[in-house]
C-alpha cells in the first residue's frame, strides 16, 4: 500500500492547474507532518487472501507490524527486521541510511508530483471509516498501467487513507481497511517475539561494498549506495534518492519455489508477485534457478520497470 496508498492519498482533483497542484502539494505535506504517531487494525484482501495486521507508527521510521499469520516486520530507524512464516526466513537490516524530516517531506512531494503525471483523480462521497469522517478519492490512469483504478478514503486532518481498493489488470484486486486507529498518542513501541529454527539472512550497510563487473542498473535519479554480498552468495543492492529507496536481494533458490504472495504480474517474461505494503511495496521475481526480492517505496508501475532492466 505505500506504493499508491501514499501517492493516492495525497492527490487532488483532475485538471488542477500548476499553481493549484502546487498548493495542494504543499497542503499534503502539512497535513501529514501533523501525524507524528498512529496504531491500529487493518484488515487486507489481496488477490483474494485474507490477512489482519497491527501496526504502530512513530515518525520518522519507527514501526512494528504483526499479522496474525505469523509475519512481523519492525524497525527502530537503523534496524530492520523481517520475519516470513511461510519461508522461516528471518532478514536483518542493520545500520541502515537514517531517513530525516526534510527528506520525507521531500518524498510526498516527489510521489504527488508523479501521481499526478499518472492518474486523473476526482472526488466522491463523504463517509465514515474507524469512526473518523472520510472523504472519497478516485483514481484512473491516463497512461499504460497495471493498475486499472482506485479508490481511497482519506481522512483529511492528516491525508491520511484510511481504506483503499486498487483494481489491477487481470481482474486481481488490493484491499485495506483500517478497522479501528489511534493518531499522535504516545506508545512505546512493544517487542514481537521471533520464532526459533528460522533461516537467518543478516545485512550490515556498514560494511564496505563489493566490487564487481556487473553493471549497476540506472533509473530515475536513483543512485547505488551499498551492495553486500554474503559468502553464501547472496546480494544485496541498495538504490537511493533522498527519502526514495529501493533494495533488492537476489539469491539462488534452495530447490524449493519462492511462497511468494500478492498480485500476479509479469515482469518481461518471468513471473512475478506484486505485494502492496502500508510502508513499501515488495516485488518477488523468479526463474527456474534464481529469486529477486525488491522492497521499494517507488509507485508499483515504476518498481516493476526496475525490474525488467
Amino acid at each position: 500500500m505505500r506504493l499508491i496508498l501514499i501517492s493516492i492519498l495525497m492527490l487532488s482533483t483532475s485538471g488542477c492547474q500548476a499553481q493549484m497542484q502546487k498548493w495542494q502539494r504543499e497542503r499534503t505535506v502539512e497535513h501529514l507532518s501533523r501525524l507524528n504517531s498512529y496504531h491500529g487494525q487493518i484488515n487486507w484482501n489481496i488477490a483474494g487472501e485474507t490477512s489482519e495486521t497491527e501496526i504502530w507508527f512513530q515518525v520518522p521510521n519507527r514501526f512494528l507490524t504483526v499479522s496474525k499469520n505469523g509475519e512481523i516486520v519492525r524497525s527502530d530507524g537503523s534496524t530492520m527486521e523481517v520475519y516470513d512464516p511461510r519461508t522461516k526466513f528471518y532478514s536483518i537490516f542493520r545500520n541502515l541510511p537514517l531517513v530525516s524530516e526534510s527528506d520525507s517531506q521531500q518524498l510526498v512531494r516527489t510521489i504527488f508530483d508523479q501521481s499526478m503525471k499518472i492518474f486523473n483523480f476526482s472526488l466522491g462521497r463523504l463517509g465514515k471509516i474507524a469512526g473518523r469522517d472520510v472523504i472519497e478519492l478516485r483514481a484512473v490512469p491516463k497512461r499504460e498501467s497495471i493498475i486499472n483504478s482506485g479508490e481511497s478514503q482519506i481522512f483529511d486532518e492528516y491525508s491520511f487513507p484510511l481504506k483503499s481498493v486498487l483494481a489491477f489488470k487481470g481482474g486481481q484486486t488490493a484491499k485495506y481497511e483500517f478497522t479501528d486507529i489511534t493518531m499522535n498518542q504516545k506508545f512505546v513501541l512493544p517487542k514481537a517475539e521471533i520464532p526459533k529454527g528460522v533461516f537467518k539472512l543478516e545485512w550490515d550497510f556498514s560494511a564496505a561494498s563489493v566490487a564487481d563487473n556487473e553493471k549497476d542498473i540506472q533509473f530515475q535519479d536513483l543512485k547505488l549506495e551499498k551492495k553486500l554480498k554474503r559468502d553464501t552468495g547472496e546480494i544485496l543492492c541498495y538504490y537511493k534518492n533522498g527519502a526514495q529507496y529501493l533494495s533488492v536481494i537476489r539469491y539462488k533458490n534452495l530447490g524449493v519455489p519462492p511462497r511468494a504472495r500478492g498480485i500476479s504480474v509479469k515482469v518481461g517474461s518471468r513471473s512475478a508477485f506484486l505485494l502492496p505494503g502500508p510502508l513499501s511495496n515488495m516485488l518477488t521475481v523468479s526463474d527456474k534457478e534464481t529469486t529477486w526480492i525488491y522492497s521499494s517505496n517507488l509507485l508499483a508501475d515504476d518498481l516493476i520497470a526496475f525490474a525488467s532492466k
